[in-house]
């Protein structure tokens, strides 16, 4: 389910003497928000990637779209999904550190230099805190 998301707030083009586009939309399917100032008209878009947005935004379309609307209709939504990934990377990388440090096979691929397996197992961890932080922090 895609969409974009428009704030009732426009912008008023002075010169012309009528609204425009909003002055925050945002495109559920890209992850692009594109927030207008009110004074200039000038547009900026920022976009999100990680998988944490990605699999937030669907989630959050079919349990809470108003809570989404709200948050574009306040222009708030970049500054909302900003915090949220960053929350959720720290999280991730955290517990990813707290693993690797007291994980006596991967302590002991580092005393042998075993690169391979050091890399194996950081991939496995990241994929597992992934799921971690996806349900405790994105899922709730």
């Amino acid at each position: 389910m895609s969409m974009i998301l428009k704030s009732e707030k426009r912008f008023y083009d002075e010169k012309e003497k009528k609204y425009k586009q909003p002055l925050c939309e945002f495109d559920t399917e890209n992850l692009i928000v594109t927030d207008t100032d009110s004074s200039t008209g000038a547009s900026t878009q920022n976009s999100f990637v990680s998988v944490y947005i990605r699999r937030y935004i669907p989630y959050m379309l079919e349990r809470n779209p108003d809570k989404l609307q709200e948050l574009v209709n306040q222009g708030e939504i970049y500054s909302y999904l900003l915090k949220l990934e960053t929350r959720a990377k720290d999280a991730e990388f955290d517990q990813i550190e707290k693993w690797l440090a007291s994980d006596k096979e991967y302590l002991l691929a580092v005393k042998n230099d075993d690169f391979m397996k050091r890399t194996q197992l950081y991939n496995a961890f990241q994929e597992q805190a992934r799921e971690l932080i996806l349900d405790s922090i994105i899922f709730v």
